[in-house]
């Protein structure tokens, strides 16, 4: 009965990482794509992957793949939302989605994403939970410069 069991669980487990995969991959397919001159922040994300590709090494895979998630993560924090969004591209792509979910969860707050992408991001996170309101601070506002 024991190895019946363990058998199912070996069995199982790829099934249940292929659907959880395919869920955000399906989630972050609903948000928009983010040409360079649509916002500064999307602008930001280009500009850094354009550097990393510049760097010497960067014809290596992984230099290039680390050099844009530390990237990617440093802007995510910060507040960029576009970089999160990439975030969790990246980790939905490895099959992290807890991880995937964290990313988006940075959205949910965020005053720069318009209400659908935080919408998106909520209820992937947080399922039929209603959409908190954002938090109103000073800083990068989408479209303008920060002056601070």
């Amino acid at each position: 009965m024991r190895y019946l069991c363990t058998a199912f669980l070996l069995l199982a487990l790829p099934l249940t990482l292929k659907a959880q995969t395919e869920d955000c991959k399906s989630v972050l397919a609903k948000f928009p794509k983010y040409p360079p001159e649509s916002s500064i922040l999307a602008k930001q994300v280009s500009d850094y992957v354009d550097k990393c590709k510049e760097r010497p090494g960067a014809e290596d895979p992984d230099f290039l793949k680390n050099c844009i998630v530390v990237g990617m993560r440093s802007l995510a924090v910060s507040g960029n939302y576009v970089a999160a969004v990439h975030m969790a591209g990246i980790e939905c792509e490895q099959g992290n989605e807890g991880v995937s979910k964290n990313w988006l969860g940075l959205i949910i707050n965020n005053q720069n994403a318009s209400e659908e992408e935080r919408m998106l991001a909520n209820q992937f996170v947080n399922g039929d939970k209603p959409l908190p309101a954002p938090m109103r601070t000073p800083g990068l506002q989408q479209g303008t410069i920060n002056k601070y």
